[in-house]
């Protein structure tokens, strides 16, 4: 395999977060992932002083990549580095079946939940599409030991609460 050809197949990997709020879709998120973010009491290791800093990413996803991973920190932390408390964001993700970027297509593969209240603790659930030769391909929830067929996906999609991480793939 040429090095082409590696850099085609190699999957993306997205971090994102929500700044705390009660609600977004996945592209809202996506498109502030490039926005300025406020980075309080940032603390120098040359000089040991905190200040606000300002973080800027100027991310592009490369036309040729085949495979999305967006995964969704749900996890923030309160306190001092001492005796830090962990949180888990319940932002409320809406997403659907296809994702635009740019001119670009993606068509949704799978995504894993976190069920818990926070992430130090919980329990996780894949849901991945899968060819079914007798009807549409079909998405299909595996946890732990039993497997499911998801027959009212739309309502999986709409107001997730749980999903910490999404596979996308390249139609267009």
């Amino acid at each position: 395999m040429n090095e082409k050809t590696k850099a085609e197949n190699s999957p993306i990997l997205i971090l994102l977060n929500t700044q705390k709020q009660k609600q977004a879709t996945l592209e809202e998120l996506i498109q502030n992932y490039n926005n300025e973010n406020e980075i309080m009491d940032y603390l120098c290791e040359a000089c040991k002083t905190k200040s606000k800093q300002i973080e800027k990413r100027n991310f592009q996803i490369p036309k040729n990549v085949k495979f999305l991973i967006i995964y969704f920190n749900r996890g923030f932390s309160i306190g001092n580095n001492e005796n830090p408390q962990t949180y888990k964001d319940f932002c409320q993700i809406t997403f659907d079946k296809l994702l635009q970027i740019e001119s670009r297509q993606y068509k949704l593969k799978g995504w894993i939940d976190h069920l818990g209240d926070n992430l130090n603790a919980g329990h996780y659930i894949s849901t991945i599409e899968m060819k079914n030769n007798e009807k549409a391909d079909s998405f299909y929830e595996f946890n732990d030991e039993s497997v499911k067929e998801i027959t009212k996906l739309e309502r999986k999609l709409i107001a997730n609460k749980k999903v910490v991480l999404w596979i996308w793939e390249k139609i267009n």
